[in-house]
């Protein structure tokens, strides 16, 4: 009988260490799905996002600066564009011109000054809405 104990002792002792060696999963971070009740595994501590550095925040900053002095200047064209009226007659009506030189154009040609305000604005509407898409925020 002493043999069988000592066999069984030498069992428990083999089964001791292998439930030694074995990890246990820890339960900590475990959770139950509540849509399918299967368990899975949670992340510890969500990451938080690494934030800019001043400098790249002041750079953005300047950016938004700039592209906000552009809409203005765009908006405001825009408004005295809105503002011009051309008579049926055309009377009154003229356009002029000057290029870096000094050259000067002038035209009285409502149809033709009707175009080129048309044309004007909406060059400058695809300039703004091309700005307001490009300011944003994130970094």
């Amino acid at each position: 009988m002493a043999q069988t104990n000592n066999s069984k002792t030498a069992q428990d002792a083999a089964k001791d260490q292998q439930t030694q060696e074995t990890p246990k999963p820890e339960l900590s971070n475990v959770v139950v799905d509540k849509g399918t009740g299967e368990l899975k595994k949670e992340d510890a501590a969500p990451q938080k996002p690494v934030l800019p550095t001043i400098e790249e925040r002041l750079k953005k900053l300047e950016e938004l600066q700039e592209l906000s002095d552009k809409r203005e200047t765009i908006v405001d064209h825009l408004e005295s564009l809105n503002k011009f009226y051309i008579s049926p007659s055309g009377q009154g009506c003229n356009l002029k011109l000057q290029d870096s030189k000094g050259n000067t154009f002038g035209i009285s040609h409502p149809i033709i000054i009707g175009e080129m305000i048309h044309m004007a604005k909406s060059k400058l509407q695809d300039e703004l809405t091309k700005i307001e898409e490009a300011f944003v925020f994130n970094m």
